[in-house]
């Protein structure tokens, strides 16, 4: 497993530590940490993250109680019902206490965890010194969780715990044009997403208005707005 996949995985640890409103802002809007809650409900999600350059990272991740444990694999059954088996190799990580018929959260990259997340007590010293990693909980702000470092698009298609399925997507750029009804951006990688408003969206900006020239980030459903925020103007 690439140190970028692994980096990218640690990342995208952010869709289970932000505790929010059914779609809400952790910070300002010049911050990360804006998640929907969907995402936190699910129990699977593949994520996808377009950065600056236009280059693409995925990581998926399931979230269960433990069924069956080995040196090679780990075993999820999830609350939609699924039973998810994952390849252990000597690059997966381990964070907390991992045992069987407790929860935990697995990262994986085409069927193989890279990072293995349990909710059992915090993590070990050693482990957590051994790998520089901090020590905090799945269940706790900051640390890894959040959008990822400069992605301009973030996607998640997710399942949920009664077996339905949703995609919500987050981007972010500069303001090209504004509506009643609709805002287009014009992301670092040079493409525009137009999202359409409605009664539904929620909007917050400097003095409740949005103007061109601004910076946005907008969270939506199917191409509609669930929620803009917008910041300062570029220099």
């Amino acid at each position: 497993m690439s140190a970028a996949c692994k980096a990218f995985a640690a990342l995208c640890l952010a869709v289970l530590g932000v505790s929010v409103a059914s779609v809400a802002q952790a910070g300002g809007p010049g911050k990360r940490g804006i998640i929907p809650r969907a995402v936190l409900a699910a129990v699977h999600a593949d994520v996808t993250a377009i950065n600056a350059k236009g280059e693409s990272k995925t990581i998926t991740w399931d979230r269960g109680t433990v069924s069956a444990t080995s040196d090679t694999s780990i075993t999820l059954s999830r609350k939609d019902g699924k039973t998810v088996a994952l390849t252990i190799d000597a690059s997966t990580k381990t964070r907390g206490e991992v045992e069987q018929g407790r929860p935990a959260v697995v990262f994986s990259k085409a069927g193989t965890a890279v990072l293995i997340l349990g909710y059992a007590g915090r993590p070990a010293a050693s482990s957590a010194q051994a790998g520089g990693e901090r020590r905090h909980g799945p269940g706790r702000r900051g640390g890894p969780f959040g959008v990822p470092r400069g992605a301009v698009h973030v996607g998640w298609s997710l399942i949920l715990r009664d077996g339905k399925t949703a995609s919500l997507a987050l981007d972010r750029g500069e303001v090209t044009a504004v509506n009643s009804s609709s805002i287009t951006l014009k992301r670092a990688d040079n493409q525009s997403v137009t999202s359409t408003i409605d009664a539904k969206t929620k909007v917050r900006a400097k003095d409740d208005k949005i103007e061109v020239g601004d910076r946005a980030r907008v969270i939506s459903q199917g191409g509609t707005a669930l929620l803009v925020l917008a910041g300062r103007r570029e220099k």
